[in-house]
């Protein structure tokens, strides 16, 4: 996701999320960060046709809500070019992975 909200708008490339997504909120973050598509394989497989039913339904709740009238209009709103402080996503970016950092077994730092 962090790297679709980076290369959004920077490229003429379709960019794709190809995992993770199994629910509505799933999709929705990849959307807005900047993906063209969303893959749900693994949704799929386990849940049969009703998965993509309810995350087209979670989808179209989320936009009612928020008051979008189409993808296209969600699509990469979130990204970091169309950030106020694109900056200030590169720092939460970094934030997030120094505290997110677990040193392996035995190491003490």
């Amino acid at each position: 996701m962090r790297w679709i909200a980076i290369l959004r708008g920077r490229t003429g490339l379709s960019l794709a999320a190809t995992g993770g997504v199994h629910t509505a909120s799933d999709a929705l973050k990849m959307l807005l960060a900047g993906a063209d598509v969303v893959h749900m394989a693994s949704a799929l497989l386990q849940r049969g046709p009703q998965a993509l039913k309810d995350v087209l339904d979670g989808i179209e709740s989320w936009m009612d809500t928020h008051e979008y009238e189409s993808v296209s209009q969600m699509k990469g709103s979130m990204s970091q070019q169309n950030l106020p402080d694109p900056s200030a996503f590169a720092r939460a970016a970094y934030l997030h992975a120094l505290n997110s950092f677990t040193p392996p077994p035995g190491v003490r730092y």
